[in-house]
């Protein structure tokens, strides 16, 4: 790859600038100071100026508070909320003053140091009203690290001195300090853990482990516009943590997902360096439209294209949405699931630093034992068996010395890939600001030669707080450059894992004199087109969004919201061939080809919101939002194909085109835009976190779709009930929480082309006279739309030991856009139109379970398996045809549809087939498919298994799939012995039947040509080690002698052992035919994680 590095730290260096002006306008803010200890003095040596009229005890407080720098600790519930205080203007002593309050209140006061307790007393007790105890208690510093079971540092524990609001919170890596009284208790919370009582006596030092309470764990969620309880809850959602995404060797984030979320479906179909993976919830919702999830990243909009330029290192935390109470509030957008992306924040507290790296390789592939090439001799030997094919003539000597020359030509095509991955991040903050920076420089070579990923970016997060006002913007900036292999997927010699073997053995790569290419007997050389082409790709991205909130100080819990985001990128794709290739001589005038496109998007989304928070006798809770929301999506493209060049190094221009020498160069262009206009509101309704509702509404306006339906509206209700909080549970010890959830909603998919309701001018023929003509648009398209049920269970068992979430659901989408066929005698094949409907239908299980605790060792397990059958309900005609998949009433979708394979006739050594009425035949007759194979898993999910000892920790993940079926189209040339007559087969072709009685799988050569029938289609079912992770921990007692916070050190290992039957290069596959795709990565690495 070209050395863009100097470009790149220009661009980076630019924004980069931008960002640490802005930091630097609020460093007086970011760096904090400590505090000093002060000298208390006591209410009787304190005077106030003071006097009130009808004023209310906390009334009384507060104004004592606001002359003093004492701090009143008043239990609400103890005083009398209806007493009033009338007391003219006058200097007074604090003491005097709480004297005469306990007279006509009945309360007493405690002053320690600057705190004063207020309690109630009996009337029994009146003596006691008319003294105030004074205790003047020094401080002393105490200094200490929280962490959880897992010796895993805490951020933000509440650390707050009992009876006082003493107190502070832990950093980044669990580290805190605080003056306190002596002999004093700490209260130490933290959400998703037990709280607890430290008694501090005279300690200066107090390390402190916080153990997890399941019935609390993940308390707050993000559901996407907005975070929430998750005790709350009544909508199905998986999260899945930053510790499961970082340091795993892979570019994008959702190929890292795979098995750590139950309905998730993530097949990554390439092991393309940087490719997205196709990600499926809850089975197929749509059949001719794009039927991706929606992705939010802090509030923008953001497709698969920008996975690449994300680093997974800077995810906070992910949610995935999948029932309509989760989803509906994305309304048009929302059909297909939500996954919302959340990056990490910086944390109040002093400063830290982090260093990450890790380095590793990718073992190049080997063959399958299903799948051999054939060595020369072997080849020309079947070619000589034949009669046909390069050597069928040559002289002995000529063919002795070609059997010498085995050319292995995946080795040569492929390699040992390689991976690294650096990054420093800076994170903390004081009271009113936080931040988070890193920047990142990650690189990985892929196994086949020019497939290879440089990605460098900067991500900034930076929150501030003035008064009622909170601003916070997120700011992600990165720079790519990809190169992908050869024609992968594609049946061409050029592409390495397919041109491997069918490429002839006994052709060398260079001659062994002159080390020029050799194109060998059949014209062709893979390593030859590999160095001889250029596929560059670069682009920008710029993924910014900024988010202020007002919080109405007149009215308690009402607050205005307003969130604008712009997701900018570019690109720019660079083809160049080699004149003087083999290639180069092909394209047009013969002198090579310099394709060069640049395009550029840009999607705006700008959201205003009014939310109400409020309690009635704080028994019922309400939360009120109402949202205005606008989406612009735009992008243009423009491109130039010319040609005529003389040498490589003449990219800057190619000859000038005329008629005679067919230089004439291409030009090409579009624009596309689109835009959504959404109103939507949401309500939320607890009463005593035990009975919980949710409910929302949206109304969408796309410009996408036809003036007569336009507008869609969408809707969903949930119910939930913690039934573990009921007084009849009480006696079922083995029960620590037990939610039962209801969903039902509305949600819609508005993912057609910009142009399916509009009519615009495109090239047509007919008659055999080509010309142009308005194409056949439909203004009356509307929104798919999908009716979601969900029910579901959340139970935690004996002593948390045991967690279970089991999730039903029912999905069905109607109105289904499909392109319906035309009659020929409109001059148009088919017509994008709202028909039929399908449904969706399964089952979701998570199991969790904590073994073994005992003497240092831990053991726990995270289990989740998923199941979905995807049904076609109604068509207009009952049934069409998409491909080789039948798309038909009552039939499961998709389902291979081919002629059923019975094998080969030992009589004569061709093919057998089924008929449609299973009758054996020897004619291939397209009338005689069947569906009876499904292009789908009908299981799939993940077990984890985590143990600890001491410092170390052991992660392995282990995903699986079961009962999807591929075609492995591959195999229709690979296994047929012709094919020796012009290049190479697989060891399989040497199966062939040769006399009547051979019983074989492989027909006679007479056959001719190979069918694509079921007998090429495989089970693709398997179990894969995904990733398996040991580390190290350093102890407190070495990193404090090398002055850091903490040192991880770790060995890596991804893709590490699949089993599987199938016998093409990767069962993973996400579509419903293989043709020699680029494999999974094996990678194998060895990381640092440094704090400081």
């Amino acid at each position: 790859m070209k050395n863009k590095l100097l470009p790149v730290i220009i661009m980076l260096s630019k924004y980069t600038v931008y960002s640490l002006v802005v930091m630097c306008i609020f460093s007086n803010l970011i760096l904090a100071a400590e505090g000093n200890a002060q000298k208390y003095r006591s209410v009787k040596e304190v005077n106030v100026y003071i006097g009130f009229k009808d004023a209310t005890l906390v009334e009384v407080f507060n104004k004592i508070e606001e002359q003093t720098n004492f701090i009143f600790t008043v239990d609400h519930n103890q005083i009398d909320k209806d007493i009033t205080i009338t007391r003219r203007q006058k200097n007074t002593t604090v003491a005097e003053l709480l004297i005469d309050l306990s007279k006509k209140a009945s309360l007493k006061f405690r002053q320690v140091n600057n705190n004063i307790n207020v309690v109630s007393i009996n009337q029994s007790s009146k003596a006691d009203r008319l003294e105030i105890a004074v205790d003047e208690v020094a401080d002393i510093q105490i200094t200490g690290v929280i962490t959880d079971e897992n010796e895993e540092p805490l951020v933000g524990v509440s650390i707050v001195v009992k009876g006082t609001t003493i107190g502070t919170i832990t950093d980044i890596n669990g580290n805190y300090t605080l003056m306190v009284p002596e002999n004093s208790t700490l209260i130490v919370s933290y959400i998703g853990h037990r709280s607890k009582e430290v008694e501090v006596g005279n300690r200066g030092i107090i390390n402190i482990v916080l153990e997890e309470d399941i019935r609390t764990l993940s308390e707050v969620v993000v559901v996407g516009y907005t975070e929430k309880d998750a005790r709350k809850l009544t909508s199905s959602l998986a999260t899945v943590s930053s510790d499961r995404l970082e340091k795993v060797p892979m570019a994008t984030f959702d190929n890292i997902l795979q098995g750590n979320a139950a309905g998730v479906l993530i097949q990554s179909g390439t092991g393309q360096p940087g490719r997205s993976a196709a990600i499926n919830i809850r089975g197929i919702k749509s059949i001719n439209t794009n039927d991706d999830p929606l992705y939010i990243l802090d509030g923008t909009v953001i497709t698969a294209g920008d996975f690449a330029a994300i680093n997974p290192n800077d995810i906070g935390s992910l949610s995935i949405l999948k029932d309509a109470a989760a989803t509906q509030i994305y309304g048009s957008r929302g059909a297909a699931g939500v996954v919302v992306i959340t990056s990490k924040e910086g944390v109040k507290g002093k400063t830290r630093m982090e260093y990450s790296t890790y380095f590793g390789f990718s073992p190049k592939p080997g063959y399958n034992d299903g799948v051999q090439p054939l060595t020369s001799a072997q080849n020309i030997d079947l070619q000589h068996e034949l009669g046909a094919g390069s050597t069928v003539g040559f002289n002995q000597r000529d063919i002795d010395s070609l059997k010498q020359i085995n050319t292995d030509w995946l080795d040569v095509t492929t390699r040992n890939g390689k991976i690294q991955s650096h990054e420093i991040s800076l994170s903390g903050g004081n009271e009113n600001t936080t931040f988070y920076l890193s920047g990142a420089y990650f690189s990985q070579e892929g196994i086949a030669l020019r497939s290879d990923l440089d990605r460098y970016s900067v991500k900034l997060n930076l929150e501030h707080e003035i008064k009622n006002f909170t601003i916070r913007s997120n700011v992600y900036l990165a720079h790519t450059d990809s190169r992908d292999s050869q024609s992968e997927g594609s049946f061409s010699r050029s592409n390495s894992f397919y041109g491997s073997i069918r490429t002839a053995p006994y052709n060398p790569v260079v001659h062994p004199v002159t080390g020029e290419y050799v194109l060998g007997l059949e014209g062709r050389n893979i390593v030859e087109r590999t160095n001889t082409t250029i596929e560059d790709r670069d682009s920008d991205n710029a993924i910014i969004s900024l988010r202020g909130e007002y919080k109405f100080p007149f009215l308690k819990g009402l607050s205005v919201v307003s969130n604008w985001s712009l997701n900018y990128r570019q690109e720019n794709d660079v083809d160049f061939v080699d004149p003087q290739s083999f290639r180069g001589q092909t394209r047009q005038g013969g002198q090579g080809l310099l394709e060069n496109s640049f395009s550029r998007r840009t999607l705006l989304t700008g959201t205003n919101s009014l939310h109400y928070n409020f309690d009635i006798a704080k028994e019922h809770f309400f939360q009120v939002a109402a949202y205005q929301e606008f989406f612009q999506e735009k992008e243009t493209e423009t491109s130039v194909e010319v040609f005529g060049f003389d040498k490589i190094n003449t990219i800057a221009g190619g000859a000038q085109g005329t008629p005679e020498n067919g230089f004439i160069p291409i030009f090409g262009g579009g624009i596309n835009e689109n835009a959504l206009s959404s109103l939507f509101g949401t309500i939320d309704y607890s009463y005593n976190n035990k009975y919980n509702v949710t409910a929302g509404v949206r109304r969408d306006g796309s410009n996408r779709f036809g003036i007569n339906n336009r507008f869609g509206t969408f809707y969903s209700v949930g119910l939930g009930w913690t039934f573990s909080e009921e007084n009849f549970t009480s006696g079922l010890d083995f029960l620590n929480y037990g939610k039962i959830r209801a969903s039902y909603g509305t949600v819609g998919n508005q993912n057609i082309s910009n142009t399916a309701a509009r009519p615009i001018f495109v090239p047509r023929s007919y008659g055999g006279i080509n010309g142009i003509a308005e194409d056949l648009s439909n203004p009356d398209l509307k929104w798919e739309q999908t009716q979601k049920l969900n029910l579901g269970i959340d139970v935690t068992l004996f002593d948390n030991f045991l967690s279970l979430n089991v999730d039903w659901y029912n999905e069905v989408t109607t109105d289904l856009l499909i392109f319906t066929p035309l009659s020929q005698t409109t001059g148009f094949d088919d017509q994008l139109r709202n028909t039929g409907s399908l449904r969706n239908r399964g089952i979701e299980i998570n199991l969790s379970s904590n073994n073994i605790d005992k003497g240092g060792f831990k053991w726990s397990t995270d289990f989740n398996i998923s199941r979905n059958r995807t049904i076609i309900t109604k068509l207009p005609n009952g049934e069409f045809l998409d491909g080789n998949i039948l798309v038909r009433e009552g039939l499961e979708y998709p389902m291979h549809f081919r002629v059923r394979r019975a094998g080969v006739n030992p009589a004569n050594g061709r093919f057998l087939w089924h008929n449609i009425n299973g009758e054996l035949t020897e004619v291939f007759d397209l009338n005689d498919r069947v569906a009876e194979l499904p292009a789908t898993p009908r299981f799939f999910g993940g077990i984890t298994n985590t143990l600890r000892y001491k410092g170390f920790t052991l992660r392995m993940l282990f995903t699986f799939s079961e009962g999807k079926y591929i075609m492995n189209t591959a195999r229709t040339s690979l296994d047929n012995p012709t094919k020796t007559s012009n290049g190479s087969a697989s060891t399989n072709a040497l199966r062939l039947w040769r006399q009547p009685g051979d019983i074989t799988d492989i027909p006679s050569a007479r056959q001719g040509e190979y069918f694509s029938d079921s007998g090429f289609i495989e089970d693709a079912s398997f179990i894969r080690l995904r990733n398996v992770r040991l580390a190290y921990q350093l102890p407190p007692t070495i990193t404090d002698r090398l002055h850091i916070s903490g040192l991880n050190v770790y060995l890596q290992g991804q893709n590490v052992l699949t089993f599987t039957s199938y016998s093409g290069l990767d069962p993973e596959n996400s579509g419903i035919e293989e043709r020699a795709e680029y494999p999974a990565l094996s990678t194998y690495t060895v990381g640092v994680d440094v704090k400081f």
